[in-house]
C-alpha cells in the first residue's frame, strides 16, 4: 500500500525513504540529547538540530521533489558549515576538542545524507 500525505496524495518517494526518516530522526534524537547538555552552546546546538529536523520533514512533505533536493541540499551545506566549524574550534580550544571532532564528525554523517538525499531528488523528477 502506498503512503500518502495528508492532502491524500501520494508521498514523494524522499519522504518515505528509510534514508529520509532514518536521517531527520537520527537528527532529531541527537537534538534531544544535546538539549540535556548542561552547557549553553549543547543546548543551542541541539535546538538547532531539531529545528533542522523537524523544518525538513514539514518542509519535503509540501515540496516538488526539485525544491525538495534543493532542501536538502541546504540542509547539507548548514552541516558542512557546523562541522567546518567544530574542525576550527578543535584546533584553537584544546578543552573542547574532543566534543569538537565528535560534533565535527556527526555533521559530516548528516551532510553526506543529506547531500545524498539531494542528488537523489534531481535524478528522479
Amino acid at each position: 500500500m502506498a503512503l500518502v500525505t495528508r492532502s491524500g496524495h501520494p508521498a514523494p518517494a524522499d519522504v518515505t525513504s528509510p534514508l529520509a526518516s532514518a536521517l531527520e530522526g537520527g537528527r532529531g534524537a541527537y537534538g534531544l540529547v544535546q538539549l540535556g547538555r548542561p552547557d549553553l552552546v549543547g543546548r543551542i546546538l541541539g535546538a538547532r538540530l531539531l529545528v533542522q529536523a523537524v523544518g525538513t520533514a514539514l518542509a519535503a512533505d509540501r515540496l516538488h521533489r526539485h525544491a525538495r533536493g534543493g532542501l536538502h541540499a541546504l540542509g547539507g551545506a548548514v552541516d558542512v558549515l557546523h562541522g567546518t566549524s567544530m574542525l576550527g574550534l578543535a584546533l584553537v580550544c584544546r578543552r573542547r576538542r574532543g566534543w569538537a571532532l565528535r560534533q565535527a564528525a556527526g555533521a559530516a554523517v548528516l551532510a553526506a545524507g543529506e547531500l545524498a538525499l539531494a542528488v537523489s531528488c534531481s535524478r528522479h523528477p
